[in-house]
């Protein structure tokens, strides 16, 4: 887990604790990294086969979630306290921004605010700004056998790191 305000004042986020996700039982739990012991759980009658959860630097946590048997998937950010959505896309109220990646996907909170989210299964990857516009979108253009050819994960890296090659 990456530093955060939330781990000096609530010993289970600390530094070093180890975040895990257990899709197939809808739980993202934080093990203590001394003792191995489960310091926190969260998800069983919420998460529908959840990815890639991260600490965010302000303590919350970010998770892709699939949503299988609800139909539709969605990006959670939790205050893993209070267990309150701080956050979600697509926002409850724009039911026209819905998608679906049934057992795959990645989203990553950029240094920006915005969130780079990858739906696999559509092969499609969005930005969107904390207030859920949509401000960049790939489609991947590998198509095979009449369909765009699935990806695991997205993530974005800094351009400083490739400015050697331009």
């Amino acid at each position: 887990m990456k530093a955060n305000r939330l781990g000096t004042v609530d010993s289970r986020f600390q530094v070093g604790n180890i975040m895990l996700c257990f899709r197939n039982v809808n739980l993202i739990a934080i093990l203590d990294k001394h003792s191995w012991k489960i310091v926190w759980a969260w998800g069983p009658g919420i998460l529908d086969w959840p990815h890639m959860p991260s600490m965010l630097s302000n303590g919350n946590i970010l998770v892709f979630d699939n949503g299988p048997n609800r139909g539709h998937s969605r990006i959670l950010e939790i205050n893993p306290v209070n267990l309150q959505f701080v956050w979600q896309y697509p926002p409850e109220n724009d039911p026209s921004k819905s998608f679906i990646s049934n057992d795959r996907g990645s989203c990553l909170r950029l240094p920006n605010g915005n969130t780079l989210i990858g739906i696999s299964e559509k092969a499609r990857t969005i930005e969107v700004t904390p207030q859920g516009d949509i401000v960049w979108e790939f489609l991947n253009p590998i198509i095979e056998n009449g369909r765009r050819q699935t990806f695991y994960r997205m993530m974005r890296y800094p351009t400083k790191m490739f400015e050697k090659y331009f």
